[in-house]
């Protein structure tokens, strides 16, 4: 009997056709599509943003890169936490492969070792991290039917501006600072900083006129409740004195409330204080100089006067 090649031939074809449509359907039933929103408020929008798609119980994320404004695709179903930050941070290393609620960022250890001598604190010296937007959804649903949520990133670094005020007839060369007691790192999903293991930014004090200095820093968090009593979580301002001959000392001193109250009077992200001090000669002290502080005000101004 002669073999009808042609219908062999179409016969394979729809065998194959109908397994293939059979696979796509049950591969297109066990994921879903989900679209998330950014909303960055008043913020500009970035370029692109990291999806973090965490399967509940699971410590490791499937990744996805989008725009500025958003995701939209399509995922295995099943339910997840969302963790979405921006990609143009920096001086931080970020965890994400320990699951959602672990998923921090950790400041990068600062290693000018022109500033940095031995804390007694114990306290790492950190750099000022910069830029970290970020936010969380706790549960996000993928299925048959498509799913919309919006999630909401907002700044988790502020910038700390210290004004400090020289009073004395002593003349100084050059200021270079730490504060002690600020948050090493941040969880992302919910801007939460971790104060745990608090550490120490250092920061350089430029000069804007005779006795008046300035300095900026950037930090994940400044102040954790009860910190007033909390020895290990008090901000103290630690600074390196160089005189006009090129003497130098090295100061400590306790502005946790100092501190406490500029972070209750920061407007838009930014904490701002102004300390003036005493500097005097005094041979009792270990170095022979003290400095005292004499007043402090928060808020934008020297003390009140105009600005520098």
């Amino acid at each position: 009997m002669e073999i009808d090649k042609k219908k062999i031939a179409g016969l394979v074809l729809l065998l194959l056709g109908s397994c293939t449509y059979g696979e796509t359907d049950l591969y297109n039933r066990q994921r879903g599509k989900v679209t998330i929103a950014l909303d960055w408020g008043e913020a500009a929008v970035p370029d692109s943003a990291a999806f973090y798609f965490y399967p509940f119980g699971e410590n490791i994320a499937q990744v996805r890169m989008a725009g500025g404004n958003g995701f939209e695709g399509t995922l295995p179903a099943g339910r997840y936490q969302v963790m979405v930050v921006n990609t143009t941070h920096s001086g931080l290393t970020l965890y994400t492969d320990r699951g959602y609620d672990k998923a921090n960022a950790y400041v990068k250890t600062d290693t000018d070792t022109n500033r940095t001598q031995p804390r007694e604190d114990g306290q790492q010296l950190i750099v000022s991290p910069l830029d970290l937007c970020g936010a969380g959804l706790s549960q996000v649903t993928v299925g048959k039917e498509p799913a919309s949520y919006v999630a909401y990133p907002v700044q988790q670094v502020f910038s700390v501006r210290l004004d400090v005020v020289l009073v004395g007839t002593l003349s100084i060369d050059r200021l270079e600072g730490e504060l002690s007691g600020v948050a090493a790192s941040v969880h992302i999903p919910t801007a939460t900083p971790d104060f745990s293991e608090p550490a120490a930014v250092g920061f350089d004090l430029k000069q804007q006129a005779p006795g008046r200095f300035r300095s900026s820093a950037t930090v994940l968090g400044l102040h954790p409740k009860g910190a007033l009593d909390n020895e290990k979580a008090k901000n103290h301002l630690r600074l390196y004195v160089w005189l006009a001959d090129q003497r130098r000392f090295v100061s400590e001193l306790d502005v946790t409330a100092l501190v406490k109250e500029a972070m209750e009077n920061q407007t838009e992200g930014v904490v701002a204080a102004t300390i003036k001090l005493a500097l005097a000669v005094d041979p009792s002290k270990p170095q022979g100089f003290d400095l005292q502080i004499v007043e402090w005000n928060t808020g934008t101004g020297w003390a009140g006067e105009e600005e520098y």
